[in-house]
């Protein structure tokens, strides 16, 4: 998603990764009792000189947020994209209770826009430059 949104490859180096496994009952139980929820977040940033991208940074992590995020009410496979620029205030975008088909076409889309982006060409099976 991150290339396709920004124009720029991410390659799965460049993204630090920290599942959940860490999180605890207790850590749960924790967060609750101060109103915050876990969620699991990917993130993407890219900085850039004159638009030229000069480093991308991204992660997937879990979060503690509170009822301020708008990652706070998903519940269940809902997924949210919060775009933040330097021009305009966060944009959110909600997806709720995705079915298997919304899930599959969304992934499909997304696959089929980045390849494209990349150059791949399925015939070849290799990216042109």
């Amino acid at each position: 998603l991150g290339t396709v949104l920004t124009g720029e490859v991410v390659r799965l180096e460049q993204i630090r990764t920290e599942g959940i496994r860490g999180i605890t009952p207790d850590m749960v139980a924790e967060a609750k009792r101060n109103g915050k929820r876990y969620r699991l977040v990917c993130g993407l940033e890219i900085s850039r000189v004159e638009g030229a991208p000069t480093s991308i940074a991204g992660s997937v992590q879990a979060l503690l947020v509170g009822p301020d995020s708008p990652f706070y009410a998903l519940e269940g496979a809902s997924s949210a994209v919060e775009l933040k620029t330097d021009v305009l205030a966060p944009v959110t975008i909600v997806s709720r209770d995705p079915t298997i088909a919304d899930t599959a076409f969304g992934l499909l889309a997304d696959s089929l826009a980045a390849l494209d982006k990349s150059g791949y060409s399925p015939a070849t099976g290799l990216a042109n430059p």
